[in-house]
This record gives structure tokens, sequence and C-alpha cells, in this order.
């Protein structure tokens, strides 16, 4: 096996095709028949693919992109699976047509050869033979998904299997270290790396932030990139992982220009660390570099030029540089330097402009890459930005090897992909912080309660302090943050210049100065709305009593929350006068009390400023909802009239006139309006649009189920539209972390099972497989809930599948079902997903062996 693939590895580096005698030599076994085993650099196919555009296709595809991306490799046509002989190609092989196939899958024209090879007349094979990709161009992938295969994975070959890339790869994918069998390789570069930074044994993911790096070092002539991304984001880790893969096994990478890399060097200007398995912050008392200066002297030391430190310590400013200049001449050196808005957020100059010139005008092709947290204004077009965790994928598997590390139990997924997910937005430094904290807390909702108490003080420091200090502290960027803080929810430019009282100049510099730390932000331009994720908002909240000018914005705030729409005193006074009698907040009020609100809002003498404003109608339709009985007819009119005028009325107002509606046994017309007007509102908070589409959905699956023996058309839309509530605000609670995910999960889970049931009162029950995939594929929703529901339909399917005809009808039905599962549907639950599949799979053989039997 050694001697096979090291012979087809250089094969295939040798663009030489094997002689007949060597070809059979490797791949017939004495008996004269083909191997059965596969391997790192060979596999067998029966035939050619036929079609183009199938899921055969996508897997002969993928497999050349495994092959490419690790040691190239060589497929061979027309193996029988289990005869093991040759001629079992029956497809006309066009290898014009199928390269343009697979350019237009991948974008890319891998260097391919085919060679037919045969011992007799009939048992001819065609060995395509896949050449490896250079290491200067970018590793194969999918553009767009192709059957269950999605888009962008990158494919590795392992053995005889074909895997995702994983950092145990980045080796061969990106430095095409040794050779398939190779344990170990000798491929290292001379360099300086300080120890891990990194709490973690091992490196997760960030694949797409890595791949960025080796494209901007081998195949652009930009000398200095930035890796840029928020506080605990991971920017060091990625960037030691790079230096570390450069410096063990990349010494045959060119960089831009053709050179090789001569030596690696690391510094960083880190003055703290967090340690998470304390969540503490430790000060470094000697960091690398605290200026320009002993940068130049580190680089210097570090990168071999001079050996004494006593003789780089004499050396003036000029003569540094001079020194400098000589040593990047020569030495083709990568260079990270790490956290340096340490310096830049103090006004210290790191030494940006000079190590660019000296860089610019070599020849030696030497690069540096900047790790910092603000995102490079005199340089966006040549940074690469360092997001959080991205969920189905890097963010679960790095959950997993924090617990590892931490020796406690996985979280369930309910809790990672909510609060968790929440608290920590997904940075890796938090997460581990808040995983570590488990071991003393017993729990991960204990852990998740003391981390956003005392025992997330420090991590809440560590990432947000920094900038925080930098910001002026008597101009507008805090009172920004602390705005967004107090409002609660998103705020539009418009809000945000009312409570702040700032030119729109103003407001908009504030934003400039703190969208990278500390905004999300949610569309563009007009349509632009600006929030604080969790983790951020609880520093504002330990920050903003701090702040001058603090309790007046509060008032302020508080003033805009409620009468941001009132357009004049007389209807702020009605309001106020209402709400005296009619507290929002109760659910029940005296009948006289009503009355009384009844009388004030209908005075003949107001004029027509106040009773044609949008509040005052809103208003008005919460004294009509409150009425004993409701006035079902003038709070339609009232809130019809205010929504018409682009006001969304009182939350409170709503909910009164939503009871009103229930009461009075109206959905139509009644709370399905009061609900949509809730969940399309700008106002509302999420939790606000969740309970308003619970209680629509639950009126509709009461309904769905009354009409289910007498009309199964109208069930299945009642059902269908609940179940899409249903999972709407399941996701929601599961995004925000509310307790109340669980119960919602449940209901969701009972709307399925009576909605899949419908299709089996009709003359037409295979109709149940396209209701499951419009289930499942419902953009905004999490498809957790429907796993149990889709698994027992499957079962259901299966069972009454009891003539041949019948169970091929539902097996054909069910094909595209796999492909919504895979690309369409979001989980939070990996596992959940693979459990659907898993089921469907044993349905369609299920399936597929009562349609044999009937032959």
């Amino acid at each position: 096996m050694v001697d096979r693939a090291t012979s087809i590895h250089e094969w295939c580096l040798s663009r030489t095709p094997p002689s007949e005698a060597d070809f059979f030599a490797t791949f017939v076994d004495q008996s004269g028949l083909y191997i059965l085993e596969e391997g790192p650099t060979w596999d067998f196919k029966q035939e050619w693919p036929f079609s183009y555009s199938d899921s055969y296709f996508g897997g002969i595809a993928r497999l050349i992109c495994a092959f490419a991306n690790t040691w190239g490799g060589v497929i061979i046509f027309g193996v029988h699976d289990e005869r093991r002989t040759g001629g079992s190609n029956k497809v006309l092989i066009n290898l014009d047509r199928f390269r343009q196939a697979f350019q237009q899958l991948t974008g890319s024209s891998p260097d391919l050869e085919t060679k037919r090879y045969s011992k007799t007349e009939n048992d001819g094979i065609v060995a395509l033979f896949v050449r490896p990709r250079p290491v200067t161009s970018r590793p194969l992938r999918f553009l767009t998904p192709i059957s269950s295969y999605p888009a962008q994975a990158i494919w590795m070959r392992s053995g005889h299997e074909v895997v995702q890339a994983n950092p145990t790869n980045y080796p061969v994918l990106f430095c095409r270290a040794g050779n398939p069998l190779d344990e170990v390789n000798s491929q290292d570069v001379q360099g300086s790396l300080p120890p891990s930074p990194s709490t973690l044994k091992r490196f997760v993911g960030r694949l797409e932030v890595i791949d960025k790096l080796f494209v901007w070092l081998h195949s652009s002539d930009e000398p200095r990139t930035f890796l840029f991304g928020k506080g605990g984001s991971g920017k060091t880790s990625i960037a030691y992982e790079f230096a570390k893969l450069i410096r063990n096994s990349g010494a045959e990478i060119p960089v831009y220009g053709g050179r090789m890399v001569d030596t690696v060097i690391f510094l960083s200007a880190k003055e703290k660390a967090l340690v998470t398995a304390s969540s503490q912050i430790e000060d470094i008392s000697d960091p690398d570099f605290t200026d320009e200066v002993s940068l130049h002297r580190k680089i210097l030391l570090y990168g071999r030029w001079m050996l004494d430190e006593a003789e780089v310590e004499k050396l003036s400013h000029a003569e540094l540089k001079a020194e400098i200049r000589n040593f990047f001449d020569v030495s083709t050196c990568l260079l990270i330097v790490d956290d340096v808005d340490t310096l830049t957020t103090k006004g210290i100059d790191a030494g940006f402009d000079f190590l660019y010139k000296v860089l610019s005008r070599t020849d030696s092709g030497s690069k540096i890459l900047y790790t910092l947290r603000n995102a490079p204004s005199h340089s966006l077009l040549n940074s690469i930005e360092v997001p959080g965790l991205a969920s189905g994928g890097d963010y679960e598997t790095f959950v997993s090897a924090c617990a590892a590390q931490f020796g406690v139990q996985e979280p369930k997924p309910e809790f990672r992909g909510g609060p968790l997910a929440s608290l920590s937005e997904r940075r890796p430094l938090v997460i581990e912080s808040i995983i570590a904290l488990v071991r003393t807390a017993g729990s991960y909702k204990r852990a998740a309660e003391l981390f956003q108490q005392h025992a997330g003080a420090d991590v809440r420091e560590y990432v947000f302090v920094r900038e925080w200090d930098a910001l002026p502290a008597d101009g507008l960027t805090r009172l920004l943050l602390i705005a967004l803080s107090e409002i609660g929810h998103s705020a539009n430019f418009k809000d945000l210049e009312t409570v702040l009282q700032a030119e729109a100049t103003q407001v908009q510099d504030a934003i400039g100065a703190v969208r990278e730390m500390f905004l999300q932000i949610e569309g563009t331009g007009d349509e632009a709305s600006y929030s604080l994720a969790q983790l951020t908002k609880q520093f504002v909240n330990t920050q903003k009593t701090s702040v001058a000018r603090y309790d007046i914005l509060k008032a302020r705030i508080k003033s805009f929350k409620r009468y941001i729409h009132t357009a004049s005193p007389q209807v702020a006074h009605v309001t106020l006068q209402v709400e005296r009698l009619l507290p929002p907040r109760s659910s029940e009020h005296l009948k006289e009390n009503a009355q009384t609100a009844w009388s004030i809002v209908n005075d003949s003498t107001l004029p027509a400023s106040v009773t044609e404003e949008p509040i005052f109608q809103s208003v008005k339709g919460y004294v009509a909802s409150c009425m004993v009985p409701p006035r079902i007819t003038d709070a339609r009119e009232a809130f019809s009239y205010a929504s018409k005028m682009g006001y969304d009325p009182e939350y409170q107002y709503l909910k009164a006139w939503f009871a009103a509606e229930k009461a009075n046994g109206q959905l139509e017309g009644g709370m399905d309006v009061v609900a949509d007007t809730v969940i399309k509102g700008k106002r509302y908070t999420l939790f606000e649009k969740a309970f308003m589409a619970g209680k629509k959905a639950a009126a509709l699956y009461f309904r769905g189920r009354e009409r289910f023996y007498t009309d199964t058309v109208d069930a299945e839309k009642d059902l269908q539209e609940a179940l899409r509530l249903h999972l709407f605000v399941y996701k929601i609670n599961i995004d925000e972390g509310h307790h109340w995910s669980s119960s919602t999960f449940e209901f969701a889970k009972n709307t399925a099972f009576s909605l899949f049931n419908v299709p089996f009162q009709t003359p037409a029950p295979w109709d149940v497989i396209e209701v499951m995939i419009n289930s499942v594929k419902q953009e905004g929703t999490y498809a957790d809930p429907l796993q149990t529901p889709i698994t027992e339909t499957l079962a259901k399917i299966v069972s009454v599948s009891t003539r041949p005809d019948l169970a091929h009808k539902y097996r054909n039905k069910l094909k595209p079902l796999e492909g919504v599962v895979i690309h369409d549907a979001k989980w939070t639950d990996v596992a959940a997903r693979e459990r659907v599949l898993e089921n469907l799979r044993a349905a369609d053989a299920a399936l597929a062996n009562k349609t044999k039997l009937s032959r």
C-alpha cells in the first residue's frame, strides 16, 4: 500500500501516466482482478457520469476536488463494484464537456488527463488522473450546491474517504507539506514563535479566514494586511495558527514575487490577557514591544539579523531604521504584529508608515500581518475581518472542544443555540469563559446567571474597556451607546437624532466611531437600524452611570419611549387621563372607569388637531377594547385609522384589543389583524412579536383541529400557518435565550403532528410529503421541533404503502426532501438534522424494498 500511494502521487507530479505494465501491477492482484481497497490517491467507479448535474456527478466532482486539494490521485472508471473486473463503463466519455461542467460548478479548471487501459478487448477502463492544485492557487470548492453536497465546503482525501477540511489538514491543504504517507514533515522555516496563546489544545475551524490569509501571502502584491475583529473573536489565535503553519510546513510556499519565506516572527503588544479558566484579567509585565523603537529592536533580534541584544540597544532610532531596511532587503520575512491597537488607542505611533514604505520598495517579498480590533479605516480594502463563530459549523465544534477542555458535559442544543450564543455573541474567548464557569457553577444555567453578574465582569472589561476608554469622555459616542442600551431595542437614525438632540452629522460621526466594536447594524442607508448585543449591553450598563449627562438622557429616553409619536400636548394630556383610569398593564378594569374614559375620548369639544392624530385614535381604540362589553366595531375603526396613518399603537393597547376580539370569538378580521400589527410592526420587541404570534398560532391551531373532519382544505391552511408562527416564535426564544423555548418547541411539534395527519384523511395522502417540505424550508425559523413529527410520518408512510405502486409514488415524492433538510432548513442541533436524514434514508430503503418485492 505504501508503494501504491507513493507511486500514484509521483505519477501525478511527473505529469506522465504509467505504462500498462505499471498500471496493472499497481491495481490488479494475483488473480487478475482489480484490488478491493481504495486509498489516499486512488478510487474506483463503475461508470463515467451520464448526467453532469445529478448527485453522481456531484460525488465525482467532490472526489476530484479532494484529490486536487490533497495529493492528486487517479479515478478508475469501468471497474465493476462486485466482480472487480473492467469493462463496466457504458457511458461515452467526453472530457471536454466534463471539464466545462466542473468549471461551472467550481469556477476552477483542475489539471485532468485521461488514459485508457485494457488487458483484453472487453475489459477496458479509463483512468482519470487528477494532479494536485498548485500551492499558490485557492483550494477547490463548489460555488453552488449540487444534490446533498453544499457550496463552499473544502474537501480533502483522508485514507479512502473524502472529508471536509479541518485544521489537521491545513499543512497539506495550504502548504503541500510532505507526501501521502508522511507522518512527520520537515518543511519548517526559521522563526521565532512564542508559546501558543490559546487555552484550547486544538485549533478549531476558521477555514475561511486562513484561506484569505494564504491568498494574500502568495497572490497579493500588498506587503501588509490587517486582521481585525471585535475583542475575543479569535484574531490572535488565527494569526498564531497562520504563523505556525508557515513556520512548521511552509518552506515551499512562494510569496508574491516567487521567493520562499526565510523566517517567521510573531510579536505582540498585549499588555493584558484574559485567563478563561478563571475569567480573570492578568497583566503582561513584559510585552514584546511598546513603541516603534522597541518593535524594530525585536524584529532585528528575532529575525537573527543581530544576535547581541546589548548592541541592538545601543542603536539610535535612525540606525535602527537603517538596519531594518537592510534586514528586509535580504530576508523574506513573515512578520506578525499582534494587538497593535494597544498602542494606537493610546496615541502611540506603531511605525505603520515606515515599515510599509520599506516593504513596498524591497524585492524580498516580505509580508506583515497586523491584528487589531477596530477596522483599519486607512486600509479597509486590504483587511480581513474575523467574525464571531458561525452557527452550523465552527460554533458547535468550538463549544464541544471547550467542554472537553474543561472536563464538563456539552451544553444541550437549546442552551448552546440560545443563552450561550446570546451571552457570548459567539466570541470564542467569551464562550470559553462561560463554559469554564460550569466547573464551579454546577450547571450551564447557573453559569450563565453568574456570568451576567460578577463572574463575567473581567471578561466584559477585557473585551470592551480599552475601546470604551478611547472614546471621548465628553463626546457623543458614549451617550449613543447608552441611548441604545436604554431604548432596549433597535433604533433608526432619526430616533438617535431625537434622543441625543444632536445634528445629523454629529450622530453619523458617533456611529462611525463605535460601529465596529460595539454596534449591531441591520439594513443600510435610511432603513438601517442600530442595537447592542447582550454582552455589549451588559458592559455599557456597568459604565453608564459615570457618564456626564446620563440622567438627562435617561429622562429624555423615558419620555421618548412613551410619546415619540405624540404630535401635541393635548393628545398627551388625553393619553395620561385615560391611562390613569385604565392602566395598560392591568388585565381587568372597572366598568365605571372605562365609561369615564370613553366620555373623555368622545368629548365633542376636542378639536380636529387632536381627534385626527393617530395616537389619539389608538387611545380611543384602547378604551373601546376595555369597555364592558367591548365596543369591537369602534376599536377596529380606531386602530385601523392609526395603522393607515403609519402609526404603530402601544403594545399594551393592542393586547387589550386582542383580548376583546378573543372574547368576541373573532379570529378572521379580529385577532389575526391585531397579531399581524405587532408581528409586522417596527416598534415592538422580539418578545412582544413572539407573544402575539404565539397567541395567533394557538387560535389557528384550535380552529384547524375543529375543521379536521369537516373541511380538510381549510384545516390544513390553519394548521400550516399555526406551525409557521410557532416555529417563528421558537426561533426568537432560542436566539434570545428565553425559557419559553421549551414550551414553544412542544407547541410547534404538536402542531406539526396535526398538520402532517391531515393529508392522510384525503384521497391524496402522498401530499403529506409536500406539506413536510414546505414546513421544513420556511425562512426565519428553526426546524428542530419537526424532527419527531417527520420521523413518525415517515414511518406511517412506510406502513400505509401496502401496494407497490403506492410505495413507488411515495418514494419519488420523497426525493427532494433530503436536499431541503440539508440546504434550506436551519437547525440549532446538527444531530437532529442527521437523525431526520437517517430516518429519511431508512424510509426510502423500506419503500424501495416494497417495490422490489412486487416484481
